[in-house]
């Protein structure tokens, strides 16, 4: 059993560090993309037989959940302080 937590908390977290300056240069988040990487969650539907993690489709679901909840909740500020600014 794959413990997707473990993998994924490390990233969020690396993620959240380097949202603001992501966003506020608008720059690709290559910390949050190198960290992804390094968990294995890449990998995580492909076979464990090519160096996956051999988990499900359902798996990769609730990390595209997770990740978008995180990163959206920082992006949706964002658009209301834009908002605000155009007023």
């Amino acid at each position: 059993m794959i413990d997707i937590a473990e993998r994924l908390d490390p990233v969020l977290e690396i993620a959240r560090e380097h949202a603001h300056d992501v966003d506020s240069v608008g720059r690709f988040p290559e910390e949050a993309v190198a960290a992804l990487r390094s968990s294995g969650l890449l990998g995580l539907t492909l076979p464990t037989e090519v160096g996956g993690l051999g988990g499900l489709h359902g798996n990769a679901s609730g990390v595209q959940n997770l990740q978008a909840g995180h990163v959206g909740h920082h992006l949706h500020s964002r658009r209301l302080k834009l908002l605000h600014d155009l007023r």
